[in-house]
């Protein structure tokens, strides 16, 4: 048989199964976190290795976490090497133990670092002079909702804050105090939800803001929310009603306003007690997240330093404000490491309505800091 005809025609003739030939779509540009901090760092006029380093490190941490968070419970973690005495399990508290560790480890041993800040240390953790760095580094591992929130299959959140040291050219020495710095002075903050995806939101000052989900797959931090920008306004709302008989008269009249029904101004309520997760929803949508002083928390109930400020930061690169009801959250220098603060973020018309409606008059400060 003469096969020259046949092996003259195409096995597969064009548009016959795969279809027309497309051009390869070259404008998709897939940016992983690394490469996205490496040209933050080329973008500035004095580059320095330490800064990728300290990222990296913080990135390796919340996938230690996401993957522990995944596993915890069923594989007891043994995949991560711990002792069957230490499985954090369902336990809450031991839980947030475990992952304040894992971030103290991983970013201790940088030698970027002179100073870290947690929620689950008293005092300040030094680092040793042979690995201190210039930056401090102040995070919670996990909100003070993890215990419920692992019981109900809710999501959990991470924040943290980058400042550089108050002599970042001295090679030795550093005073506890150098940690209580004001908001407006942060190189760098953030927060992370673990939910069905991980996700990281990044705010660098004078910068833009970022969000990054975490590809399983190939376990990297992946680009999918550029220059996020919140609303300027929203008819949305996220507070624990359930304590408006123990918030401030005002902020109560506030609340009761917002909720009359008018044509075209009805709004939304969503709470879930996660503070992350809340917030993260507000950044997105718009509107408003209430966390007041109240009867129970008379100084509120998140703290200043390592929860608040980075929300606080990246609100406000995103175009939305950070306020205690009384002056702005970035201006704000805590004097206690552990200090809390009412708090309340979220667009930057309904804040301004806030404001209006408790009495809160003070103009933010226009310092920024340079790197």
């Amino acid at each position: 048989m003469n096969l020259t005809p046949m092996l003259k025609r195409p096995i597969c003739p064009s548009g016959a199964i795969t279809g027309p030939v497309k051009e390869r779509e070259l404008k998709k540009d897939y940016i992983t976190l690394n490469r996205f901090i490496n040209n933050v760092e080329m973008n500035k006029t004095t580059t320095s290795y330490q800064f990728p380093q300290l990222m990296m490190a913080i990135q390796t941490a919340v996938k230690c976490v996401a993957i522990t968070l995944k596993k915890c419970g069923l594989a007891q973690m043994r995949s991560l090497g711990t002792s069957e005495q230490h499985f954090p399990s369902l336990d809450g508290r031991r839980l947030e133990q475990y992952l304040n560790e894992v971030f103290v480890n991983l970013v201790a041993s940088t030698n970027t670092v002179s100073l870290i800040v947690c929620k689950d240390s008293e005092d300040a953790i030094r680092v040793e002079t042979t690995r201190s760095g210039k930056y401090i580094f102040a995070f919670s591992a996990a909100d003070s909702q993890t215990r419920g929130s692992l019981e109900y299959s809710s999501s959990v959140g991470s924040t943290f804050a980058v400042y550089r040291k108050t002599d970042s050219t001295a090679s030795v020495g550093v005073d506890d105090k150098d940690a209580l710095q004001a908001g407006k002075t942060m190189l760098c903050g953030g927060y992370v939800l673990y939910g069905y995806c991980t996700v990281m939101v990044l705010a660098f000052d004078g910068g833009s803001v970022n969000g990054f989900t975490l590809d399983h797959a190939v376990g990297e931090f992946m680009l999918t929310d550029p220059n996020i920008k919140i609303p300027t306004s929203a008819k949305l709302y996220s507070v624990n009603e359930g304590h408006t008989h123990s918030f401030d008269p005002s902020l109560v009249n506030f609340i009761e306003k917002i909720k009359v029904i008018k044509v075209g101004e009805i709004w939304s309520a969503r709470y879930s007690g996660n503070l992350v997760g809340d917030c993260h929803r507000i950044l997105k949508l718009g509107g408003i997240y209430m966390y007041p002083a109240s009867k129970e928390y008379p100084n509120g109930k998140h703290r200043l330093l390592y929860e608040c400020c980075p929300i606080a930061f990246v609100f406000k690169q995103a175009g939305g404000l950070a306020v205690n009801g009384k002056q702005y959250i970035l201006d704000m220098t805590p004097q206690k490491f552990h200090e809390k603060t009412p708090f309340f973020c979220g667009s930057r018309d309904n804040i301004m309505q806030l404001m209006q409606a408790v009495g809160m008059t003070k103009q933010p400060s226009n310092e920024t800091n340079t790197e």
